[in-house]
């Protein structure tokens, strides 16, 4: 009698799984993943054409960067405006398709937005200057272009920091001017970058720049920003906020 019932038994699995296997089979449903919504990939140049290849996932609040062969992981940093991404050597920030980078401090790579491509505007070579700080006996500058040793003393400041990258920047006044963005004092920490430097077909010289606005201090600082520019680049500066 067992050894009926354990055939019995035998047979009645056999044939559910043979039941089971001759079921239609159906495709299970496409398992969507929030975190593919969140990876943005986007791509801008500079004025010579070259890209920069950024990948952003706002599920980590990184962006992924490519540049002439170098990539680099930056997290979000919280920006008034625009965006702001760095690590401890690069630092990405903009709005919209005028974007900076930066790696230790310089600028290597600035977009061209192609909504503002202006075919009349040439875009001129800058360098940042590093390590000054405007004078507390002066509460603004009357004109952002200095041409002068004399001058840029009178208005600035060395102010040496520890490191290679520490010492301030030479000028050489005989072929070099100084193009200074210098805001009110402000107990809110305040960056001010330049985004591009161009000539239009007057006399002018336009100073495209953004500022990034963090959060209070429990001190006060005056928000500057300083570039050296050949004195071959001549004219009038202007400055423009973007």
């Amino acid at each position: 009698m067992k050894r009926i019932l354990v055939a019995i038994g035998a047979f009645t699995a056999i044939l559910a799984i043979a039941c089971q296997n001759n079921t239609t089979s159906k495709e299970p449903d496409p398992v969507f993943s929030p975190k593919d919504n969140n990876i943005v990939k986007s791509t801008v140049k500079d004025s010579s054409g070259t890209p920069l290849d950024m990948t952003f996932d706002n599920g980590k609040s990184t962006v992924i960067i490519e540049l002439r062969g170098e990539s680099a992981e930056l997290s979000q940093e919280r920006a008034a405006s625009g965006i702001w991404y760095k690590n401890d050597h690069y630092e990405l920030r903009g709005k919209g398709e005028d974007l900076t980078l930066t790696k230790d401090g310089q600028v290597i790579f600035r977009s061209i937005a192609t909504q503002d491509t202006d075919s009349s505007k040439k875009a001129l070579a800058f360098h940042l200057v590093r390590n000054y700080f405007f004078k507390n006996n002066h509460q603004s500058l009357p004109d952002p272009k200095i041409e002068s040793e004399t001058t840029f003393q009178e208005y600035f400041g060395p102010a040496a920091t520890m490191g290679k990258e520490g010492a301030p920047t030479k000028i050489d006044f005989s072929n070099q001017y100084v193009i200074a963005v210098v805001l009110p004092e402000t107990d809110t920490a305040i960056k001010v970058f330049p985004v591009r430097l161009e000539k239009g077909s007057g006399d002018e010289i336009v100073l495209s720049y953004q500022k990034v606005v963090g959060q209070k201090q429990s001190f006060r600082t005056v928000p500057q920003c300083l570039i050296v520019v050949s004195k071959r680049n001549t004219g009038k500066v202007v400055l423009n906020e973007l």
